[in-house]
């Protein structure tokens, strides 16, 4: 049983010394402070290290405004929720945020007659604070991971239960690693049945696990077994002691915990890219979907704001949070402008005159202005800017082996398919099939997937610049 999979059990047992307010306050001090430090350095670039030319309550109104907005961004992501939630915010999330604070801040400056500090300074700041903001909870990150062995106070006493080569390996693998903060000190099968491992005390004559832990000063019951009956005994006689209990499932289960959810068959590996240089592509291609993404947002974010405003006054949802399937076929969810009416569980696949799109959403599909929230997914790391497009969960299903190899690589916003293919309800309008979803999934669909696996076997991040280029010109040819 490897260690990655017995940290999926045990990392909601691990007492953490710090604890997480501990976390939750240094992740705000790190947002507060970080774009303190960011503004002060900008302003001293600004004006040459000129220390006299600085006004310093301007500097510190700017300072406040932004920590405070920073802050409050932090507070409706959830990234404070708990130390553990604020010390793994997503980078390219956390860098969305400074970018927008830093562009708050800007307006707020530009709007002040005179500016409290040079109008250039918020934006000079931005990338200094993304570096600060995101380092601060690198760091927390590396801390809250970080065993520290030497502290009694990360250790608990526990009592194994179980038997089979899954229970002894877990009681070994704790003695050899203690950053598991959990000390075997007795053993004892799930039956009752006495169990020696040498160094640990064992049971006495039909003495039940919950005694031998008071006997042992144990605070924690481990139970190790694929007897749900026996593991429930065990749980219940353990709770009427007051002594908490941690059931691990059997190592099987563990490994079937790791597989894309409701999708049959094994997810092929990515094909080769060549080495070291495959790597290197592909660390050129996420550099260039983020570089991307932060160029476009100043052009991306009016029209966002836009969008979700006039949706929002007209009474429905503003966004469509759909569930698909990405990267090694794993779920994630994709953010869209939302277009149909909302409460509709039919086919999601859409003819060109269906009436569950609303009017607004007749407009936002013909302009592509619905995918735009998909540039969160692409700096969160769920997508790509060219790629493969992610499938429904429903119809991911019905993939063969071989064309799952279209999860090897980030699915995208924009594709050689939809080059190809163009708007897929006026395609499905001119076959004008009796059943919409037999004729996506026997006909549409598979076509569409030759052309995504061609291009997962060649693409390169030069002929993804075409792609985009491809793409730019028809949207552009549309209006």
């Amino acid at each position: 049983m490897s260690n990655a999979l017995l940290n999926r059990s045990f990392a909601h047992v691990r007492p953490d010394p710090i604890g997480h307010r501990g976390y939750i306050a240094a992740a705000v001090a790190g947002d507060a402070f970080g774009w303190v430090v960011a503004l002060v350095v900008a302003v001293l670039l600004r004006y040459e290290l000129d220390l006299a030319e600085i006004d310093v309550s301007g500097l510190l109104w700017t300072a406040a405004a932004a920590a405070v907005a920073q802050m409050l961004v932090g507070w409706l992501g959830r990234s404070y929720t708990s130390g553990r939630a604020a010390s793994t915010t997503d980078p390219g999330g956390l860098t969305l945020s400074v970018f927008l604070v830093g562009l708050t801040t800007f307006v707020l400056v530009t709007l002040q007659d005179p500016p409290p500090v040079p109008r250039s300074t918020p934006l000079l700041a931005i990338p200094i604070a993304a570096l600060l903001l995101v380092g601060v909870r690198a760091g927390l990150r590396a801390r809250i991971e970080r065993p520290d062995p030497t502290d009694p106070r990360r250790t608990r006493r526990a009592v194994m239960v179980g038997t089979g080569e899954d229970a002894d390996h877990l009681v070994r693998s704790m003695l050899r690693d203690p950053s598991w903060g959990i000390l075997p000190v007795a053993t004892v099968g799930s039956d009752g049945a006495r169990r020696r491992i040498a160094g640990l005390g064992t049971a006495r004559s039909g003495e039940r696990p919950a005694a031998l832990a008071e006997r042992f000063g144990a605070d924690l019951l481990v139970i190790a077994t694929s007897d749900g009956a026996a593991a429930g005994t065990v749980s219940a006689e353990a709770a009427a002691a007051g002594i908490p209990t941690l059931v691990v499932p059997p190592l099987a289960e563990l490994v079937r915990s790791l597989a894309p959810a409701d999708l049959p068959g094994p997810t092929p590996a990515a094909p080769s890219r060549g080495g070291t240089r495959g790597r290197a592509r592909t660390a050129g291609k996420r550099a260039l979907d983020v570089v991307l993404c932060l160029a476009g947002l100043p052009l991306v974010l009016p029209v966002l704001l836009t969008v979700g405003l006039v949706l929002l006054l007209s009474g429905g949802e503003v966004l469509y949070r759909a569930p698909r399937v990405g990267l090694h076929g794993r779920r994630f969810t994709m953010f869209k402008f939302a277009t149909m009416r909302p409460g509709d569980s039919g086919p999601r696949v859409t003819r060109e005159g269906d009436p569950r799109i609303t009017p607004i959403g007749r407009v936002l599909r013909s302009t592509k202005l619905n995918e735009l929230p998909q540039i969160v997914n692409v700096l969160r790391g769920d997508m790509s800017v060219v790629g493969p497009r992610p499938e429904d969960p429903r119809y991911a299903r019905a993939y063969t082996p071989e064309q799952r190899a279209v999860w090897s690589v980030r699915p995208g916003m924009t594709s050689v398919a939809y080059l190809d293919f163009g708007d897929e309800q006026v395609y499905i309008e001119r076959a004008r099939p009796d059943d919409v979803e037999s004729f996506y999934l026997g006909e549409l669909l598979p076509a569409k997937l030759e052309i995504e696996l061609g291009y997962v076997r060649s693409w390169t991040v030069g002929s993804d610049m075409v792609i985009i280029a491809r793409t730019l010109g028809r949207l552009l040819a549309r209006r």
